[in-house]
């Protein structure tokens, strides 16, 4: 009789020992499919240019403050939908990637909106720093 009664509490424990261990697992892949989806909802921006200084950064906007010294250029690349306030402005020119140039003024004081998907460079060619505060709503694609 003990005999009996000592392999129901080994197999009682044995029991218990199992479903704690098939719970944890089992929590452990919730949490890692709630890891998953948050990371695939999550936005991925480009770096930054060197001249930037990310302000806020969130999956729904990020905000940069851009200073270009005159001659300062920056790279060639996609951006997406965007504000752009200047802060200190003066003539810029802007490289498109089919070898076509143009010159703009941008004025102190400005807001502009762009709708992304444009690929572009600009350059400082005034003799004064540029500062623009720069609100990117999307990544561009």
């Amino acid at each position: 009789m003990k005999k009996l009664v000592l392999m129901a509490i080994v197999a009682t424990l044995m029991l218990a020992l199992t479903t704690n261990v098939l719970m944890a697992q089992e929590k452990a892949k919730e949490d890692k499919a709630k890891t998953t989806s948050a990371q695939e909802g999550k936005k991925e921006w480009p770096k930054p240019s060197p001249n930037a200084k990310v302000l806020l950064e969130n999956e729904k906007v990020r905000v940069l403050e851009n200073r270009y010294k005159p001659g300062e250029k920056n790279s060639m690349q996609k951006r997406g939908a965007r504000v752009v306030y200047v802060l200190e402005g003066g003539p810029t020119k802007i490289y498109y990637p089919d070898g076509k140039t143009e010159k703009s003024e941008r004025k102190a004081g400005t807001a502009s909106y762009y709708p992304g998907g444009d690929t572009k460079s600009t350059e400082n060619v005034g003799k004064a720093d540029h500062r623009t505060l720069i609100i990117n709503l999307e990544s561009p694609k």
